[in-house]
């Protein structure tokens, strides 16, 4: 089964739309700001989801076009961490009554614990680094966010090197809160 191409752009070349885009966007009101970043995420979402879902079985029978549909997912993962790194309102969070990559990440989160708790997503490392790329630009987020880190990513990754810097630095922002 051969799949077909996704995005006809490049990975690189889509970072550096959406970069591009996520810069215009910043200089928006607040609630504009949210709502293109939230439009911005959800052809990411919509695709993620799609190869969760139709391509489940084409991803567990392994070969090259389960090796294709990883590599999709895993670019867009990379995409979702540009997006929601890019859309960090710095200053205090007073300054921004909604901060939009808090957004981002609520909207995100049952693709990411999709993609973390499957285990043929689990046993590819390239998926594995790009969930852990979106897990680290979202750590400031995590705790307050009441989410939590997959188990699933965290210990049952084959390919664990990612996913125990991502979890040294979650313990050490959850410490520095005060947090026990």
């Amino acid at each position: 089964m051969q799949v077909p191409s996704l995005v006809q752009l490049q990975l690189e070349d889509r970072q550096a739309v959406l970069e591009g885009l996520v810069r215009i966007v910043t200089y928006l009101g607040p609630q504009e700001a949210l709502d293109c970043a939230i439009s911005l995420q959800q052809p990411l979402l919509a695709r993620t989801q799609a190869i969760l879902t139709n391509g489940s079985s084409t991803a567990a029978q392994g070969g090259p076009a389960a090796k294709q549909l990883l590599q999709h997912l895993a670019q867009e993962l990379q995409l979702m961490a540009v997006l929601i790194k890019g859309m960090e309102m710095p200053g205090p969070s007073a300054a921004v009554a909604v901060q939009p990559a808090m957004k981002l990440l609520e909207a995100a989160w049952p693709a990411l614990t999709a993609v973390a708790e499957a285990p043929v997503c689990q046993r590819d490392a390239d998926v594995v680094q790009a969930l852990c790329e979106v897990y680290k630009v979202s750590s400031g987020h995590l705790f307050c966010a009441g989410c939590g880190v997959s188990k699933g990513l965290l210990f049952g990754a084959c390919c664990a090197g990612p996913a125990v810097d991502i979890l040294a630095s979650l313990i050490s922002l959850h410490q520095e809160g005060g947090a026990n």
